[in-house]
């Protein structure tokens, strides 16, 4: 049976968390350059699962996720100007990530991560929430 991958094993929700750390002022990096490279990295896969042809429903909640945690976000911070100190935060959050998942043993899940978005089935955490709050809509 497969597992639903957990929040702590996708870099995206890290970055959620640091924007949501910055905007009620506990940390000052900017998030700016993070979330646009986690939007880049998430309109590739979207990409990906229209080119693979993975159900709507999960394209759809996808795009929500998508608007949701990196758009609106990103639309906040756009008058905000990155500097080299937001350069290396995003770089040193990515090496904690990186080391959190060799450290937990879990690299794997940087793959099957991947490979779940272009399969059928819903396995993330907020698409999961989504599926419940949806069902019967979508």
């Amino acid at each position: 049976m497969l597992q639903n991958i957990r929040p702590d094993y996708l870099f995206s929700y890290w970055v959620f968390a640091w924007y949501l750390l910055y905007m009620v002022g506990l940390v000052t990096p900017n998030p700016k350059f993070a979330i646009i490279v986690a939007l880049l990295e998430n309109l590739f896969v979207l990409a990906s699962m229209v080119y693979v042809r993975v159900i709507p429903k999960k394209i759809i909640y996808f795009s929500l996720i998508i608007l949701l945690a990196k758009v609106i976000p990103l639309w906040t911070v756009r008058n905000t100007t990155i500097k080299k100190r937001d350069l290396y935060a995003t770089f040193g959050l990515f090496l904690m990530y990186i080391g959190w998942i060799i450290w937990d043993e879990k690299t794997h899940e940087l793959v099957r991560s991947y490979t779940q978005m272009l399969s059928n089935t819903i396995r993330t955490p907020v698409m999961l929430l989504l599926d419940k709050l949806f069902r019967g809509f979508v």
